[in-house]
Parts: C-alpha cells; structure tokens; sequence
C-alpha cells in the first residue's frame, strides 16, 4: 500500500498525532521506468510541435520561423520518486501529499535559430511534489 492503512484510519477519526508518514513507492517508480519510452516520445513531440512553434512567434520578426530543434531526446533514465508523505491540518482543514522526485537523465534538447544552437544535456533535478486538498471533505 501507498500509506499504511492505520494511518488512514487515524486521519478519519481525526487522530492527528498518528498522520504522517513516510512511504515507499517503489511500484510508481516501476510503472513510470515501464512507460517512460512512451513518455519520452511524447515529451519529444511536445518540444517540436508546441514548443518550437511558441518560440518561433516568440521571436523578433527578423527571426521568426528560423528556430528548431536539430535534436530532442528523452530516452534513458526514468524520474524516481520517494518518499511519499502524508499531512493533515485539522485547522486548517487542509490534507497534504509530498511525493520526492528525482531526475539524473541524459536528456539532449538542441535548438537552432540562425546558425546558434543552445542546448540542454544531462539534467539533473531533485525536489518535492507538494499537492495541497482542502479544504478537507468528510466524504471522499
């Protein structure tokens, strides 16, 4: 399970000392490495399709239509995540996910405009995924 069911159960009888915890989500890492490739086509269309375009009326006039990609790729890595965390303010009527996040990929994003290329390579991120419910309902 995500988070242990007594925790659960301490949440909805408003047991605040016994709602935090820190859970291993070793299946969502698994699920996300099992479709990455299909993420990562994905990401690559939406760099050529909607970001190249936006970049491209983002332009001076001058240079309007002269950038594109010359290579975009996501293959390799996958994002790890953990811990997952569970918080609940009872006063504030708020409950909060915290999902750890990491990225240590060999992502390759080249763009062109005129002759300049700019680039990404080896991207590194870390940090957490705070998701914020409230206020707080009695029935799901």
């Amino acid at each position: 399970p995500v988070v242990n069911s007594k925790y659960w159960q301490a949440w909805m009888k408003g047991d605040q000392s016994c709602v935090n915890d820190s859970a291993d989500v070793a299946w969502l890492d698994h699920y996300i490495g099992c479709q990455w490739p299909r993420i990562a086509t994905w990401l690559e269309g939406l760099m050529r399709n909607t970001v190249e375009p936006a970049i491209n009326n983002a332009l001076p006039s001058l240079l309007k239509g002269s950038a594109h990609f010359e290579e975009v790729s996501f293959q390799g890595n996958s994002p790890r995540f953990g811990p997952l965390s569970v918080y609940s303010d009872m006063e504030a009527n708020e409950i909060e996910l915290r999902l750890g996040v990491q990225l240590h990929s060999n992502i390759k994003a080249w763009l062109n405009v005129k002759g300049l290329s700019l680039g990404i390579s080896n991207l590194k991120l870390k940090g957490i995924l705070s998701i914020v419910f409230k206020p707080a309902k009695a029935a799901p």
